[in-house]
């Protein structure tokens, strides 16, 4: 993440300044200063899944990636009266086991699924109710970016963060989407799903790969 005291476009852009790779949920999102246009924290997510057995010659026909919602705070309009929306993107940390303040720079801009997650405006901290998941379904472009014999390379971004937009101000705010990752245990773990087959063997659908293997 970023933190700073500094026009959207530029905390957007700016060096990484804090990092985590542990604990029971990542969070993503965006605090206002108290100066006019000005924005103080930025954050993004980082997953990674081990999709190695695939194969290379395998052939993936479905894939859909599950995040289980922990607690929403969301206070400002970025995307048409949301306050978040949330897009699936590419990233490239430096390491496969951590996370270090570089890699904030180092998520994609080309969007994975079609459509980002909206969350609507809340003015307090919301929990989630039981089994409340995220779920962005892959089009072509994320199902070429699974990796057939390594690691695949998964970040979260709000929509505006996306595509370079700008939200609308308002001061001393806070947006914040908090996911549970790996740590939280059972029933709670990032999951990546990919449907894959042999060409010219029997189907062998919902094969779960690299569930519980995230990192942020």
């Amino acid at each position: 993440m970023v933190t700073g005291d500094d026009v959207y476009a530029t905390i957007r852009a700016a060096a990484g300044t804090a990092s985590g790779d542990s604990g029971v949920s990542m969070l993503l999102y965006l605090v206002s200063g108290i100066t006019e246009n000005q924005y103080t924290i930025m954050g993004r997510l980082i997953c990674l899944f081990n999709t190695a057995a695939i194969g290379a010659t395998n052939t993936i026909s479905k894939t859909v990636l599950k995040l289980r919602l922990c607690q929403i705070y969301a206070q400002m309009d970025t995307y048409n009266g949301w306050a978040f929306a949330l897009g699936l993107v590419s990233s490239n940390p430096a390491s496969n086991t951590a996370i270090v303040n570089a890699d904030y720079g180092c998520l994609g801009t080309t969007r994975y699924c079609d459509d980002d997650i909206p969350i609507l405006n809340t003015n307090t901290a919301e929990y989630s109710p039981q089994n409340n998941w995220f779920v962005w379904p892959f089009n072509a472009t994320g199902e070429d970016a699974i990796s057939k014999t390594g690691i695949t390379k998964l970040g979260i971004r709000d929509r505006t963060d996306i595509d370079a937009g700008t939200p609308t101000y308002i001061a001393s705010k806070t947006n914040l989407s908090s996911l549970f990752t790996a740590d939280r245990g059972t029933g709670f773990k990032p999951t990546l799903i990919v449907d894959y087959y042999t060409p010219n063997a029997v189907f062998s659908p919902n094969i779960v790969i690299g569930k519980g293997i995230q990192y942020s």
